[in-house]
């Protein structure tokens, strides 16, 4: 609970970017020129009123994050039906090329559910049907099912980014029509009239 509250606290801050290790280790990180050491200090005070805490202090020079990610960021197969890959990856030699960036969604494929989906949406007829994917993160489900023959496809986010970055790789995926794309959330359904196969 305490790395819960913690969590919170820095935001307030100027530390906007934070990563567990293990049970009990919160890492959290804040660009130079906007953590509050002030606020900052006030925070590890009140944290330590119901809370055992050690705190490690480090200056880490800036990099090219988003380098370092495609470095490390492998293509997902789908028992070699679909490739799930990011632009920069050469598209598969056969089989579905589903091309996804994830920015700030989820559904790469790297998480289990992801890829169970995936595989799932493969093995069913959904050639001709009408197909939604709630909760789309990146929109990878959505744009699968499209290539897979839907005649029509609803994506739906309550996350602006995954709304956006749907978006964006519906584009990337170079499809015209056949999906469209909602921020909001299940109450969207009983305003689009449609019905799902």
């Amino acid at each position: 609970p305490g790395r819960e509250v913690a969590l919170a606290y820095l935001s307030g801050n100027g530390f906007d970017m934070f990563e567990e290790d293990g049970d009990d280790i919160l890492i959290a990180y804040a660009k130079d020129s906007e953590w509050e050491e002030d606020g900052y200090r006030e925070t590890l005070s009140s944290l330590r009123e119901f809370a055992q805490v050690e705190v490690g202090e480090n200056w880490v020079k800036s990099e090219n994050w988003n380098a370092k990610w495609e470095a490390n960021y492998e293509p997902i197969d789908v028992e070699g039906k679909i490739m799930m890959r990011a632009p920069f990856h050469d598209p598969p030699a056969s089989g579905l090329d589903v091309i996804i960036q994830p920015e700030m969604s989820f559904g790469t494929g790297h998480h289990p559910t992801t890829w169970q989906m995936m595989h799932a949406v493969y093995h069913l007829n959904i050639t001709d049907r009408v197909v939604l994917d709630m909760g789309c993160g990146t929109g990878a489900l959505a744009i699968a099912a499209k290539k897979l023959g839907a005649s029509k496809v609803v994506a739906i986010d309550n996350d602006e980014w995954s709304y956006r970055n749907t978006l964006d790789n519906i584009r990337r995926n170079d499809i015209q029509h056949g999906i469209d794309s909602y921020l909001g959330d299940a109450r969207k359904l009983s305003a689009l009239e449609v019905m799902f196969d």
